[in-house]
This record gives C-alpha cells, sequence and structure tokens, in this order.
C-alpha cells in the first residue's frame, strides 16, 4: 500500500485501542506495537522484544495515494478486528 503516513506517541488520552477509517485514510488510535503487528498477521509468538512493545501505545493516521488499492488499503484493519 502506498500511503503517506504519520505515527506518534499516544496523544490521544483514549484508554481504549480504536481503528477505523474515512474515505482513504487509516486511523489507529493508542495501539501497541504488538497490536499493530498483528494487523498484518504476525503472530505475538514470532514477537521478541523489551516490554513497550506491549506497553507504549501509538496513535497512526495513514492516508492511502489516489491509485491504492481501497481492499488492499484496509485489509489491515480487517485483520485487526477494525471497522471496514
Amino acid at each position: 500500500m502506498d500511503t503517506d503516513k504519520k505515527a506518534m506517541r499516544n496523544q490521544s488520552g483514549d484508554a481504549g485501542t480504536h481503528i477505523g477509517h474515512d474515505g482513504g485514510t487509516l486511523t489507529i488510535t493508542n495501539a501497541t506495537l504488538k497490536f499493530i503487528l498483528r494487523a498484518y498477521g504476525v503472530a505475538d509468538a514470532q514477537v521478541a522484544g523489551p516490554a513497550w512493545l506491549d506497553t507504549d501505545r501509538y496513535d497512526i493516521i495513514a492516508k492511502a495515494t489516489a491509485d491504492a488499492d481501497r481492499s488492499a488499503s484496509f485489509a489491515a484493519a480487517d485483520a485487526a478486528g477494525g471497522v471496514v
């Protein structure tokens, strides 16, 4: 997926993790890196690393380019249980 991406430490103050899209924009709010990797089909057992993989939370905004295939663009959100 070709995208313009923006990721930052969680700024939302949300208590839960949210995945959604609006047109060509995918938004993930308050997600751990391990949760985000799950969206791309990586099993928890495949991920080893520091404790912050399960504790630090991030907000991600990804905007698909005009020529991106919509089904491919939001497959990650669907795989993670997001609203597509």
